[in-house]
């Protein structure tokens, strides 16, 4: 509680950031629940490290701020080929899904 007595003393208006970015977390975890029980959760699992991998690739391209020499390569193979993967993964999925029926 003191945490936020300093902060309701330093800047009140940034405790409404704190309220909402609860509100929004809550409404995150509602939908990512829905996606489990809609979904199977190892689809839910292969979504949040798509989501991950592409705003890692993202910021590298964006910002630049890729390591020098063969480290930088590493970083953006190691998410593209994330991101082929998941791709790759839900392919075969359909595919699979689609020649049952």
């Amino acid at each position: 509680w003191h945490v936020f007595g300093e902060l309701l003393r330093a800047n009140p208006g940034a405790l409404a950031y704190v309220g909402l970015s609860g509100v929004l977390a809550f409404v995150f975890n509602l939908f990512v629940t829905f996606l489990v029980v809609k979904l199977s959760p190892s689809t839910t699992s292969f979504a949040g490290n798509f989501n991950k991998a592409a705003t890692i690739l993202i910021a590298l391209v964006v910002f630049r701020e890729l390591p020098s020499g063969p480290k930088g390569a590493l970083a953006l193979g190691a998410a593209a080929g994330n991101i082929a993967c998941f791709a790759l993964y839900n392919m075969l999925k359909r595919g699979r899904s689609k020649a049952r029926a």
